[in-house]
């Protein structure tokens, strides 16, 4: 998966606002692209898979989190 088009490239300190908005749309955006990459994008526990691989893996990188989806997606397909 290319990384690239979920950099959030706003100034924290200059606009925390932006910076959270494009956070909040990034990280939509990402599990979005999971959901899709892992066909699972109408499943009614998606976002609950997302939320535990975020949680697992976020502090370590989205390539982390990617890791714990793929390897939670099999107990909800």
């Amino acid at each position: 998966m290319d990384y690239s088009k979920y950099v959030n490239h706003f100034d924290y300190k200059a606009d925390r606002q932006a910076w959270g908005r494009e956070e909040g749309r990034i990280t939509a955006l990402f599990e979005d692209d999971l959901a899709e990459a892992f066909g699972v994008t109408v499943h009614p526990k998606r976002l609950k898979l997302f939320a535990k691989a975020w949680d697992m893996g976020h502090s370590s990188g989205l390539h982390e989190v990617e890791h714990y989806y793929s390897e939670l997606v099999e107990l909800i397909v």
